[in-house]
């Protein structure tokens, strides 16, 4: 798998009206729409409003979205297997080692990611939403990451043009990108990055709920709403209208449709170590001051702790950490308790060690100081609960009594 640092920085997250409104007239063009351009520009609604972002931590992303050899060589499953999920009479839409993986739910995805992390020691998640928007633009503020000529896309994008057979009445009679359906990535242009079809191909899994709008979105390494009802595709697809492929447009699927879909697939985003420094927050902070050097605080009937905001998503566990049950101040110790959900079987089913020793690593490469007090992983109601003791308190995780 071949990665490239995204470096750190600002960006323009979204699209402005006179973007959506060139976008409803591609639309009503192509798919020879009796609908008002007005009444069209409805479809890319939640792609506002536009707001300035900062990233303040380089990631390493993926240059090409996950392939079927990758799948398989994690996950145990062909292509053929996952369409059979969805359903036996579904077609396939490409199949071979280098084309990318699709009828990969969220829940898929991100398990995918956790096993690679466990087999590679690195922390493997999905982009978050902002992050995806941002390595996609590549320091662009068009409508695509090469400019803003909709003629030009065919040579970076694999989407529903005249090579396509789909029957549908928007497919783009006047270009050809030379693939009927999902292509071997890497097959077209890279953009700014590096990084291939981030325009098209199949749609990309993100870490964020959905929310229909940024109105109350973060702006500093924002990770989308708490909770939600579904997850958000990016980029387009092979079978998608040009304007459904703009590095703002946002797609979901509802949680009552298919969730192994057709169209979706993803990329992955592999954390950058963190520079010493930033890990090393002295117990002087307080929370305030945690919060807005990009902390969040955890809180417990108790006491609450500051953690590093993407800790939950970047640990590359099954469920992060799910809750915080026991905490002591004696020694600054800090007890976590684990729930593996992915684990409903008996402890003896489970390398007890072997997970306690890839939290313990996990741990480990954000905090390299940490000391570790004890470890015990139990069997609670048939689940796999994983116990350890740390002192973090120089570490940038504090523990006060509220």
């Amino acid at each position: 798998m071949k990665l490239t640092l995204i470096p750190a920085g600002q960006f323009t997250m979204g699209s402005e009206q006179a973007e959506r409104l060139k976008a409803a007239e591609e639309y009503k063009r192509l798919a020879h729409s009796d609908k008002p351009v007005a009444a069209l520009v409805g479809l890319f609604g939640d792609e506002g409003p536009q707001r300035e972002v900062k990233i303040t931590k380089p990631f390493y992303m993926a240059i090409y979205e996950v392939t079927q050899a990758q799948w398989t060589a994690i996950m145990g499953t062909t292509v053929v297997q996952q369409r059979d999920k969805a359903g036996p009479s579904w077609p396939l839409v490409g199949q071979g080692d280098n084309y990318p993986m699709y009828y990969v739910s969220w829940e898929e995805a991100a398990e995918f990611c956790r096993r690679l992390s466990h087999k590679t020691g690195k922390m493997v998640r999905l982009p978050t939403e902002a992050e995806w928007e941002y390595a996609c633009r590549a320091g662009t503020k068009t409508p695509f990451s090469f400019g803003d000529d909709y003629a030009d896309l065919h040579k970076y994008c694999n989407y529903c043009d005249r090579s396509n057979t789909l029957d549908v009445p928007y497919r783009d009679e006047a270009h050809s990108d030379g693939h009927d359906k999902t292509a071997p990535v890497g097959s077209l242009k890279p953009n700014g990055y590096g990084l291939y079809d981030t325009h098209g191909n199949v749609g990309e899994w993100c870490l964020d709920w959905y929310a229909d709008s940024y109105s109350t979105a973060q702006t500093e390494d924002p990770t989308g709403p708490a909770s939600g009802r579904s997850h958000i595709l990016r980029g387009g697809s092979w079978s998608s209208h040009p304007a459904q492929c703009r590095s703002a447009y946002r797609s979901v699927i509802p949680p009552d449709g298919v969730i192994h879909s057709i169209v979706s697939g993803f990329r992955v985003v592999v954390t950058a170590a963190r520079e010493h420094s930033e890990a090393s927050t002295r117990t002087g902070v307080t929370a305030t001051q945690a919060v807005a050097r990009g902390y969040r605080v955890v809180k417990e009937p108790a006491y609450q702790m500051l953690l590093p905001e993407d800790w939950q998503r970047s640990t590359g566990l099954p469920e992060g950490i799910d809750g915080f049950r026991r905490t002591t101040e004696q020694g600054h110790d800090l007890t976590f308790l684990l729930h593996w959900e992915q684990f409903p079987v008996d402890a003896g089913e489970v390398d007890n060690d072997d997970v306690g020793q890839q939290f313990a690593k996990t741990i480990r490469s954000q905090y390299p100081d940490a000391k570790q007090r004890d470890t015990a992983p139990v069997s609670v109601n048939g689940k796999i609960v994983l116990n350890q003791a740390w002192d973090l308190t120089e570490q940038g995780v504090r523990l006060r009594r509220r």
